[in-house]
């Protein structure tokens, strides 16, 4: 595989991931107890899904195509603590991977928009372990 067959995977895992976070949110919002949690939830899901328009963006314009989503499957536990617990988990594995797909990218603009995702990232972790200590 060439290294721009790498790079258009890793987005393509990348792209599945964002699809099922926003998928996960929305199981979230489903059971979380108290409004604060859901608003923290519903927002991190507008930013998941804008998070999805760049990577789908950046996708575009190194395959010249759009991208087309595979099926989306999902699973979490029933309990919201440990939904909170996977998704905290998730979350970290989802930045380490953002990271290695930003240093395979060469555009600097494409670069500043995974700066920019991460940076997100980092933050909607720590927010998830907020909500989950308030909640424990």
């Amino acid at each position: 595989m060439s290294e721009q067959e790498d790079v258009l995977q890793m987005l393509k895992n990348a792209l599945q991931q964002q699809r099922r976070s926003v998928k996960a949110y929305e199981m979230m919002l489903a059971v979380a107890p108290q409004p604060p949690d859901r608003r923290l939830l519903a927002t991190m899901q507008r930013e998941e899904r804008r998070h999805y328009y760049l990577l789908e963006g950046i996708f575009e314009e190194l395959s010249g195509k759009a991208y087309r989503p595979e099926r989306l499957q999902l699973s979490l536990p029933k309990q919201y603590i440990a939904m909170l617990q996977v998704m905290i988990r998730d979350k970290l594995d989802t930045i380490d991977y953002y990271e290695q797909l930003d240093q395979a990218l060469h555009c600097v603009k494409q670069r500043e928009l995974m700066a920019i995702i991460i940076s997100d990232q980092k933050e909607q972790a720590r927010i998830l372990a907020t909500i989950y200590q308030r909640n424990t």
